[in-house]
C-alpha cells in the first residue's frame, strides 16, 4: 500500500510536481490518529490542531476524530484530547494572542469558505455538471432548487452525509455487536467515516477545489487491509482483492484526469 502511494500519479502531481501541502496535512493528521491509538490523547489533540493549522481542510475530520477517541479511550481521554487541541490552537497562534490580533485568525477560519464564490474550483463534481463544465465562471449563489442556491444545497448534502457517517460510527458497535467491532473493527469504521466525509466534501460542496479529494488516495489504502482481512476463504479474498484494485484503479484514473 505504501509503495502504491509512493508511485501513484496523484502523489507525484499534487506533491512533488505541484508542490501543494495536502500530503503533509494528511501525514500530520495520521500522526494524531496514531497517538490516539497509543493512548496519548492530550498529545493527539495537540497534533490534530497542528494538522488543521497546516491544512484547514483537516477541520472537517474533527468531530469523527474526537468521537473515535471517546469510543476507543473513554470520556476522560476525550476531555484530554479537546484540552490538547485547545492548548495547541492558542500555542500555534501565540503571536496573534500577544498582539491582541486573534480576530484575523478567527476570520481566516470562518470566512475561508467564501474566498472564491464559484460553483466549482476545477473539481469535477456535482456542481461542475450543474454549471455545464463552467464551474469557475458560475456563481454558487445562483438558485438551483427553488429559492436555495448552490452553496446552501451543497452544504445540506455534505451535512447529511456527515450526519450519516457520524451516526454510523456512533451506533455501529450496538447495531452489530460482536468481536468484529473490538479494536480493528472500530478502526475500520473510523476509516470509513473519514472516507465518507472527504468524498462528500469533494463531491457535494460548492467552491470545492480539485485537490480536496487527495486524502481519499491515502484513506482508501489504509482501509484496504481491514476490507480484505474479514474474509478467510481464498476465493472470497481473491475476489475482494480484484474488486479493490479495480475500484482504486478507476478512482486513480479519474482523479488523475481531474488534477
Amino acid at each position: 500500500a505504501a509503495l502504491i502511494y509512493l508511485v501513484s500519479p496523484l502523489s507525484l502531481i499534487d506533491g512533488a510536481l505541484w508542490g501543494q501541502v495536502d500530503s503533509l496535512g494528511v501525514c500530520i493528521f495520521l500522526v494524531a490518529v496514531v497517538l490516539a491509538l497509543k493512548r496519548m490523547p492530550l498529545l493527539a489533540g495537540c497534533i490534530y490542531m497542528l494538522a488543521m493549522m497546516t491544512k484547514l481542510q483537516n477541520m472537517i475530520y474533527g468531530p469523527v476524530f474526537f468521537l473515535f477517541i471517546w469510543q476507543t479511550l473513554g470520556f476522560r481521554c476525550l476531555v484530554q484530547a479537546i484540552t490538547g487541541a485547545t492548548v495547541g490552537f492558542f500555542g500555534l497562534n501565540i503571536e496573534f494572542v500577544l498582539t491582541r490580533n486573534m480576530d484575523r485568525v478567527l476570520a481566516s477560519l470562518t470566512e475561508n469558505f467564501d474566498y472564491f464564490p464559484w460553483m466549482s474550483l476545477n473539481a469535477y463534481n456535482l456542481w461542475w455538471i450543474v454549471s455545464g463544465g463552467r464551474g469557475m465562471a458560475v456563481s454558487d449563489k445562483l438558485s438551483v432548487l427553488g429559492m436555495l442556491n448552490a452553496k446552501v444545497v451543497g452544504l445540506v448534502l455534505f451535512s447529511g452525509f456527515y450526519l450519516f457517517a457520524t451516526l454510523r460510527q456512533l451506533f455501529d458497535p450496538w447495531v452489530t455487536p460482536g468481536k468484529h467491532h473490538e479494536g480493528a473493527g472500530r478502526n475500520k469504521t473510523f476509516l470509513e467515516s473519514l472516507i465518507i466525509v472527504n468524498a462528500a466534501f469533494f463531491l457535494f460542496q460548492s467552491q470545492s477545489h480539485d485537490r480536496y479529494a487527495f486524502p481519499l488516495s491515502v484513506f482508501l489504502l489504509l482501509w484496504a487491509p481491514f476490507y480484505l482481512s474479514v474474509y478467510t476463504k481464498s476465493e472470497a479474498l481473491k475476489a475482494r482483492v480484484l474488486l479493490f484494485i479495480l475500484f482504486y484503479g478507476v478512482f486513480t484514473g479519474f482523479y488523475f484526469y481531474n488534477l
